[in-house]
């Protein structure tokens, strides 16, 4: 079934741990494109420092997507 029409933004982590990176990082990078295909071509826009909890590591930036989906809705 096809997604609707609904304005997105795919946040993901700008940062890896140690023990997170090499294929790992490889891994959630390759899972980052196939989101990008699912929503439709929307972007990942990676969140720089943050982790797997960007609402914790980033808030003000998840705040702004947010804002951003909200401003875009249809009315």
């Amino acid at each position: 079934k096809p997604m609707p029409a609904v304005p997105v933004k795919l946040l993901v982590r700008g940062r890896f741990l140690p023990p997170e990176s090499g294929s790992f990082a490889s891994l959630m990078k390759s899972l980052s494109a196939d989101w990008e295909s699912l929503l439709g071509g929307t972007r990942a826009m990676p969140v720089a420092g943050a982790g797997h909890y960007l609402q914790k590591d980033a808030p003000e930036k998840v705040l702004e997507a947010i804002g951003d989906v909200l401003a875009a809705r249809p009315r």
